[in-house]
């Protein structure tokens, strides 16, 4: 509906004969010059509502004079004609050097009188405009949108006075939301360190009393991380050999003598030369000492093909493990009964680490039995908590495992042979029983408060686009019957056919 004093006009019709509405310049990579004296504005720098300034490419004057640039003046309009957000625009904010940009970037400067470009590019991300250039964009694998079909689009046009006290209004709010937005951001950041210290507090032995400390007090006795580790690999050896016993009686070949226990594979120790001292009662293992470890494997191939998904087998991949750290609730994908794993499903309890890719040794630990790919390892068969501290004590120390890893394949990997040696501290059981219990709670906290600072962050981009929509709908700012009307401006610009095309 209409506002009453406001006209309508389409975007070619507010350029008019005396604008310039064109696309920026083809300009390959072999044109460009690093030394150049003249910048290319790329859509990297186009953000919504902001100049993002983000590019660095360049070419030379004489080059950019002999493909026939457009020059960009201060103030005008830019507008991406593709990637997310479609139709985003912001106005140049000049630069020391002479400007162009690139092809997918639309520039709109608007002849005199017609209407003011802070306007019209708080006009175009709006929810309205932004809605009909979806509907007219084109493409299939990048969707993007054409300057004819741009220019197409009808904008309701307040009288130039209206316009101007739209403008003032929207910064003004906007003003607030950046300040609110920007102080919810360093809350986040802060968050984020403050886990940090928590996770690296508990696995330094400082965030509880350690069992030494309270053993003393009340003058009992307790079991040390070395006499933990010990009974540990005592429990996974009697495992092993009745494992194997059971094997050998289940297809009658019982054993003749002893050398059958000679093939068991004895745990790699850490190497602790360079390692700072644990704290007391604490002890420094291996990964391979307290955990039995294993990379997932995908029985399928290619691992592409529809008919392996879809099924009642969760299948973890690397984007379903927390960023920071903690316990993996669900995934995206399933596996159906033909795409079960060749080894064994990991267990509920089992820490999961990514072991290649761009989120190498990001960890989780699972809360369901998963299929796993191989590009993440399990490691589960010890009893709570440990799995939640060696989870906590990956996470605190992920830079200095990632420096671990080497390339392959243009991509960081980590091997078993690096893991298994790795180094982790191991507390008395009781305290990791403490350490566990306060870092659930502590965490829980911090993640209640990322929560709440998201949303808060999500509500004012809401807030955002509500402002848009009431500035565009004539109620964001009160109107003024001594204003013109909005068709007066637009009436003498003439029609697209006239655009200045340079």
């Amino acid at each position: 509906m209409m506002v009453p004093g406001w006209g309508e006009a389409t975007i070619g019709e507010l350029v008019g004969s005396a604008g310039v509405f064109v696309d920026g310049d083809w300009i390959e990579t072999k044109d460009q010059d690093p030394n150049g004296e003249v910048r290319l504005i790329q859509l990297a720098d186009i953000g919504d509502g902001t100049f993002l300034n983000r590019s660095h490419r360049f070419l030379t004057l004489p080059t950019a004079n002999r493909l026939g640039c457009t020059f960009l003046h201060e103030g005008d309009l830019l507008v991406a004609r593709l990637f997310e957000p479609l139709g985003r625009a912001t106005i140049f904010p000049g630069d020391k050097r002479r400007s162009i940009t690139v092809l997918d970037v639309c520039i709109i400067r608007l002849g005199p009188g017609g209407a003011d470009h802070r306007w019209l590019m708080w006009t175009v991300n709006s929810p309205a405009i932004r809605e009909s250039i979806a509907v007219l964009q084109g493409g299939t694998t990048r969707k993007r949108i054409s300057r004819s079909n741009l220019a197409g689009i009808k904008v309701p046009v307040p009288p130039f006075a209206e316009q101007e006290r739209i403008v003032a209004e929207i910064e003004k709010q906007f003003t607030r939301l950046d300040a609110a937005v920007a102080a919810l951001s360093r809350a986040k950041a802060k968050l984020k360190r403050y886990r940090a210290a928590v996770l690296k507090a508990a696995c330094e032995g400082r965030l509880v009393p350690t069992e030494a400390e309270l053993a003393r007090k009340e003058g009992r006795s307790y079991e040390t991380g070395e006499q933990f580790l010990a009974r540990i690999l005592k429990d996974r050896s009697a495992k092993w050999e009745a494992d194997q016993l059971a094997r050998m009686h289940t297809v009658g070949r019982l054993p003749k003598n002893e050398n059958w226990r000679k093939k068991y594979r004895k745990p790699i120790s850490p190497d602790t030369t360079n390692l700072p001292r644990p704290p007391e009662g604490w002890s420094w293992v291996s990964l391979d000492q307290v955990f039995l470890m294993r990379r997932g494997r995908l029985a399928v191939r290619p691992r592409s093909d529809p008919r392996y998904f879809g099924g009642c087998y969760p299948f973890v991949q690397i984007g379903d493990l927390p960023s920071d750290g903690g316990t993996i609730r669900s995934c995206r994908q399933t596996l159906n009964d033909k795409g079960v794993l060749v080894s064994k499903i990991f267990p509920k309890g089992s820490v999961l680490l990514a072991i290649v890719g761009d989120t190498i040794a990001n960890t989780g630990i699972l809360s369901f039995d998963s299929c796993c790919p191989d590009s993440l390892v399990g490691l589960h068969g010890a009893t709570e908590p440990l799995p939640s501290f060696a989870e906590a004590y990956l996470t605190s120390t992920k830079l200095s495992l990632r420096r671990t890893s080497y390339a392959s394949g243009g991509q960081p990997n980590i091997n078993m042979g690096m893991l298994r040696p790795y180094p982790l501290p191991l507390p008395p059981e009781a305290e990791q029983t403490r350490i566990a219990r306060k870092t659930r709670r502590s965490l829980s906290t911090i993640d209640a408060l990322q929560e709440t600072v998201s949303r808060r962050i999500l509500s004012a981009d809401r807030l955002r686009q509500s402002i848009l929509k009431c500035a565009f709908e004539g109620r964001l700012v009160p109107r003024d019957p001594k204003d013109e009307s909005g068709l007066e401006p637009v009436e003498h610009l003439g029609s697209t056919s006239g655009l200045q095309t340079v």
